[in-house]
């Protein structure tokens, strides 16, 4: 075996023995996906599987497919996690106590190639409002498809799959991490408000919309900065982003303060930035969840997102402000024909404009709908809350009752929220 890639058809004749399982015993649960990178499935990966581990109900092996891009060592959730790599554990998958039962595959591509005998559960994001007959073709092989929002699961019901097998596993936050408890990140500018977008800054994003209507809500004289954080710069989205783009506007007179970032940052960087910005803004064309988005409300932050995504899911006038959006035609996504016509979303300028001077302006409106949104990322959208899913949906396959006692472990409540509350408002008190 290669030590850093495994041998994906070797692995599959190992795991396909003839005996029957015990379906009343924990689930042997192959999570294959990468764990050590930096990308937003490799986060997922990371995350649910640690929370899996957390509940202790099932056993777990975790099935990188490509290189690490980091090391674990130095982070004791990520060192745990390590020693479930099939790397570390090796193939001693002969022994029915360690037989699989359950197959995840979370990774980009999707690979066709069924996992041998085990149920086999795709697990996939999508941002357009259709999906090409190539993904729907290998995704009709699965036992059951697994998705982050209504958004994409709707997506994948129009464009031919079975209805009865494709189920929303929201992602989730890590609300310990991203919180408004703490110090937040000094960043260069002497303005009073911030705005901030995290996210590639490719077209599917919106950062162009953004760009403009910022452009035309505010001028130099106000005391207001966007901060646009890039992703994937060297990574995912290398060659797309808008660098030049958000230069050029950098370059107008009179054009208000655009702050542009684009190193890799880590969690905790990421979540000291949240907390040194007021108002998160995403006003995406297509998106499959939307991360940031609710790591930004953990952080205590209203957001402003577009209206008809999948955003819909967890984003209301309660947490935020919602962007007017037409529908534009798409007929091609990654190269591949859609088999019916899609779209992405088209996000109103002039009511982004309108939205963007409304927040500025609403200070006390930026403390409750921050302090709400923080409160219902707590108590409905951490990782635990996405891994209890997982693990209903396990039971649902099986027959086990595994949820029963991952239940008591996740517990209820939001945590010490009086002091997130107290936080959320000495900030705003802070900035007048």
């Amino acid at each position: 075996m290669n030590e850093r890639l495994v041998n994906h058809t070797a692995l599959h004749r190992l795991i396909s023995p003839d005996t029957a399982l015990d379906l009343q015993q924990q689930v042997h649960i192959f999570w294959e996906g990468t764990q050590f990178a930096v990308t937003s499935f490799s986060l997922v990966n990371r995350e649910i599987c640690s929370s899996l581990l957390d509940f202790g109900v099932a056993e777990l092996t975790t099935v990188p497919y490509e290189p690490d891009q980091f090391s674990p060592e130095g982070n004791p959730r990520f060192e745990r996690l390590r020693t479930h790599d099939i790397r570390m554990k090796g193939f001693s998958l002969r022994d029915p106590s360690k037989r699989p039962y359950v197959w995840v595959r979370h990774q980009w591509p999707p690979r066709p190639n069924p996992p041998g005998k085990a149920l086999w559960i795709i697990m996939h994001p999508w941002e357009y409002s259709a999906v090409p007959q190539f993904y729907t073709d290998t995704f009709a092989l699965a036992e059951e498809i697994w998705t982050p929002s209504t958004f994409s699961r709707s997506a994948f019901v129009s464009s031919g799959l079975d209805a009865a097998k494709v189920h929303v596993i929201p992602n989730g936050v890590d609300t310990d991490t991203f919180s408004p408890l703490g110090g937040p990140l000094r960043l260069p500018t002497s303005k009073g408000f911030m705005f901030l977008f995290v996210g590639g800054t490719i077209y599917r994003k919106g950062i162009d919309i953004l760009l403009e209507s910022y452009s035309r809500a505010f001028t130099s004289k106000d005391d207001v900065c966007l901060i646009i954080k890039d992703l994937g710069v060297k990574t995912l989205y290398r060659g797309q982003t808008a660098q030049d783009l958000i230069r050029r506007f950098q370059d107008r007179e009179g054009m208000p303060e655009v702050l542009y970032l684009a190193d890799e940052f880590n969690k905790e960087q990421m979540a000291r930035l949240y907390r040194a910005c007021d108002v998160f803004v995403s006003s995406y064309r297509g998106e499959g969840f939307s991360l940031p988005t609710l790591e930004a409300m953990a952080s205590g932050l209203p957001v402003i997102v577009s209206l008809g995504g999948a955003t819909d899911d967890f984003v209301d006038e309660e947490v935020g402000w919602r962007i007017d959006a037409d529908r534009r035609s798409v007929k091609k996504v990654c190269g591949h024909e859609l088999n019916q016509e899609g779209f992405l979303l088209e996000p109103d300028k002039e009511h982004l404009e309108e939205l963007l001077q409304k927040a500025y302006h609403s200070r006390q409106e930026i403390v409750r709908k921050g302090t709400e949104g923080a409160l219902r990322a707590r108590q409905h959208w951490t990782w635990n809350h996405a891994a209890l899913k997982v693990i209903r949906r396990i039971d649902s396959l099986c027959g086990t009752a595994m949820a029963v006692h991952a239940e008591k472990i996740l517990g209820d409540g939001p945590g010490d929220w009086a002091s997130v509350t107290k936080a959320i408002e000495e900030k705003r008190e802070r900035h007048g």
